[in-house]
């Protein structure tokens, strides 16, 4: 009878396919909402993959563009809490006699960096939908012994997976609820990370990342090693495959050291390091200088301006040029430097993940700006907690009590405690 339906059969088969799919695709999303939201992703609405799409009310010409001169911001005294570097002296008051005692040779609380890394004891796992943050710090959380998974943390900070962005002091706060500390800041090198990995360290870093299919966005690593000699990172990658054997045990992705660079540049060089509190003067010793808030920018702006004048139509430089002339409180060069790298074209999530801009327009009064800004990036996501502050914070400047407040209100909808919790 069955043979006789030819048809009966391929719509058994095409129904069971379908279950399958509903079934392994809720498995792999987090549940049949995740599953939903990832087919969704994948018919586009309108020119969603171009750029950031507010034009400038008066594009910059690109030849009346220059980088400006780096401000001079004085220069602190150290902090009396940041320990000796690794290349600290002490000088002698005298000169020691036979009889003196020797002076202690000055002692650094951390080893040197090795040649290769591999910390072992993390336990791997694939995100869900829109799930980086919580998943890298789930693994990250798995190194000191807790079983927690990206659910429980996404449960707390992450409820919502159609929200498009968590940011680092989310991740923190929730891994100081679990009894551990926590260091954020920005201005991160190579050089550093090679130390804290050695020091038995896996650092959470905010990249960008581009998938098989040429698609952008923002993107948590954990890194967990690295081998100088083949010059890779190891990281354990919630999102990344390529190169995984899943029929073997879980050891990590491998990444070039100069293709990471060229991510982790586009956010800054942020990073977050988690660690029982009794590591805590071993982290400071790491850190150095970067401790104190105002070198971190200096340098940081220095490093920028380096290489915007190396890359002058590299879009992400100008962008990160502008967060760190923000982060030294230099509004009018922030403004024309993402004022440059809008006309040289941003992709559109690009103000998913950093809010720079809106407080540089802000900040200078172009406050229409701010409007026409915050109206384009919610209409490519209108789950993301910045946009809505910004709006709301302009529309309290031009006088619209009652819209400032709806806006005010969506951001914390979706990001409680936003901004008081904004990014380092």
């Amino acid at each position: 009878m069955l043979i006789k339906r030819p048809w009966l059969l391929v719509s058994l088969g095409l129904a069971t396919g379908l279950l399958l799919a509903l079934f392994f695709g809720s498995l792999r999303y987090g549940g049949v909402g995740g599953l939903y939201l990832r087919v969704r992703a994948e018919f586009p609405t309108g020119a969603r993959e171009a750029y950031v799409p507010t034009p400038l009310p008066t594009a910059t010409p690109t030849a009346t563009v220059v980088v400006p001169p780096t401000a001079t911001i004085e220069q602190p005294s150290p902090s009396p809490s940041v320990l000796p570097s690794a290349t600290a002296t002490l000088a002698p008051t005298s000169t020691p006699s036979p009889t003196d005692t020797p002076a202690p040779t000055p002692t650094t609380l951390y080893i040197p960096a090795k040649p290769s890394v591999a910390l072992a004891g993390l336990r791997h796992e694939w995100q869900t939908w829109n799930n980086c943050g919580p998943a890298s710090l789930s693994m990250l959380l798995s190194y000191y012994g807790l079983g927690l998974t990206q659910a429980n943390v996404a449960a707390v900070i992450h409820p919502d997976m159609d929200v498009k962005h968590v940011g680092i002091p989310q991740l923190a706060a929730f891994a100081h609820a679990q009894g551990l500390a926590t260091f954020a800041r920005v201005n991160g090198d190579a050089d550093l990370l090679r130390l804290l990995l050695s020091n038995d360290l896996p650092v959470i870093t905010p990249t960008w990342h581009v998938d098989a299919k040429g698609t952008g966005m923002g993107h948590y690593r954990l890194l967990t090693g690295y081998d100088e000699a083949l010059g890779e990172w190891i990281i354990y990658d919630s999102l990344e495959s390529r190169g995984v054997n899943k029929d073997q045990p879980y050891h990590g992705i491998r990444l070039s050291f100069q293709q990471f660079e060229e991510w982790w540049q586009v956010m800054n060089y942020a990073y977050l390091v988690v660690y029982p509190e009794e590591k805590a003067p071993l982290v400071e010793a790491i850190i150095g200088d970067q401790l104190d808030d105002q070198v971190m920018w200096q340098s940081s702006l220095e490093r920028a301006r380096n290489r915007v004048e190396e890359r002058t139509e590299d879009a992400f430089a100008w962008f990160t040029w502008g967060t760190n002339l923000v982060g030294n409180g230099l509004f009018e060069d922030a403004a024309a430097a993402y004022d440059r790298a809008r006309t040289i074209g941003l992709p559109y999530r690009m103000l998913w993940y950093q809010s720079g801009p809106f407080k540089a327009y802000y900040e200078v009064g172009r406050l229409d700006e701010v409007l026409a800004l915050a109206d384009a990036t919610i209409e490519t996501a209108d789950k993301v907690a910045a946009p809505h502050y910004w709006r709301g914070r302009a529309l309290e400047s031009l006088g619209d009590a009652e819209g400032a407040r709806q806006a005010l209100e969506k951001a914390l909808s979706l990001r409680p405690g936003y901004p008081e919790d904004a990014e380092p």
